[in-house]
């Protein structure tokens, strides 16, 4: 049985959903690995929540083995169902290079900030000067998971 997650996507509202996020990205936060892999399993969690509402299943997912068992899959699907727009679907296939690189790495390198440029789909001034700053400071992996989590939830 799949486990079951500390927040339902399906019902918690957009501000319930962002600060759980964002307090699991920012205060939970140990390191670039950790904010790689929370961020990718909350996308997954809003990738699987836009297809089970389109599909009118909620419970879709709750139960293994399901259908569409891997990110990826999930992503294909999402965009057949044209529930995730094509720059999300480019961006979620770079964060899940990017976890994969990760998790089968002995000893994984630093992500360079060119790789998470494929990530960049947000677009406002507010967003961009933030990354931007970030960056400069080192933190880059961190803020980067936060805003492409903040521009998935929103599309729920």
């Amino acid at each position: 049985m799949k486990p079951k997650l500390p927040i339902d996507f399906n019902t918690a509202t957009y501000d319930e959903l962002k600060a759980y996020v964002l307090n699991e990205l920012i205060l939970e936060n140990k390191d670039e690995l950790h904010s790689i892999l929370r961020g990718h399993i909350f996308i997954e969690w809003s990738i699987e929540t836009l297809i089970a509402r389109e599909i009118g299943n909620i419970d879709l997912f709750s139960k293994p083995p399901s259908f569409a068992n891997t990110f990826a899959r999930k992503v294909e699907l999402a965009a057949a169902l044209d529930v995730l727009p094509d720059k999300y679907c480019k961006a979620a296939k770079e964060l899940n290079k990017i976890r994969n690189n990760y998790a089968h790495q002995k000893n994984p390198q630093r992500l360079k900030l060119d790789q998470l440029d494929n990530l960049k789909i947000w677009d406002t001034d507010s967003h961009v000067d933030v990354y931007e700053t970030a960056c400069r400071n080192d933190d880059a992996v961190n803020v980067a998971m936060i805003l492409l989590n903040a521009c998935f939830l929103k599309l729920l």
